[in-house]
């Protein structure tokens, strides 16, 4: 059987040894550069905060769960 995968994360486990000392590839969250972002889209800060603060299992996940929070809210839709 064959499976691909893919998306960010699909080569973080793709060696199953890695020589000693040597990172995995990075993850989705690892790419962004939030200060960037902020400094480009100054609302986007509260959102940033919220994703940095790791209360969620993903960035996918944490862009979610804040989009829930924003059907209700003008501010944070406009954040998002």
């Amino acid at each position: 059987m064959l499976m691909v995968i893919f998306g960010a994360g699909a080569s973080h486990d793709s060696a199953p040894a890695r020589a000693v000392g040597a990172s995995p590839p990075p993850l989705t969250a690892q790419l962004l550069r939030y200060n960037a972002i902020a400094a480009e889209y100054p609302a986007s800060r509260a959102v940033i905060d919220y994703l940095q603060r790791g209360d969620h299992e993903s960035l996918e996940a944490g862009l979610a769960q804040f989009a829930v929070l924003a059907e209700n809210s003008l501010e944070r839709m406009r954040q998002l």
